[in-house]
């Protein structure tokens, strides 16, 4: 129990990290929503310009974070039994067709 209480109180980052910490994400959380530095108040912003995907550092170190990254494609998965389509971005199932099996009104 002691080597728990001691090492939370001395592995605990210093003040001046978690203000950098906090600075870091808050930069790319405004670079992510497409909006400039904060440092001029009078600045106009071109809307006519298309937003590009910016990918927020806070979001890439979350265990599936760079799985979101990217272009979303469809990828098509297809036997003689089963059609499937898989979205790229994270792996979801986009749809799926039993192509043997008909519905409950002989339809397919």
């Amino acid at each position: 129990m002691l080597i728990l209480v001691g090492s939370f109180f001395l592995m605990k980052p210093s003040e001046a990290d978690i203000k950098k910490e906090k600075e870091r994400n808050h930069l790319d959380s405004l670079k992510k929503a497409g909006i400039a530095k904060p440092a001029a108040a009078t600045a106009k912003f071109d809307t006519t310009k298309q937003k590009s995907a910016v990918t927020d550092s806070a979001i890439l170190k979350t265990p599936f974070g760079a799985a979101t990254a990217g272009t979303d494609q469809l990828v098509t998965l297809e036997n003689k039994d089963l059609r499937i389509k898989l979205s790229a971005l994270g792996g979801l199932i986009f749809s799926e067709k039993l192509k043997t099996y008909k519905t409950f009104d002989k339809s397919r």
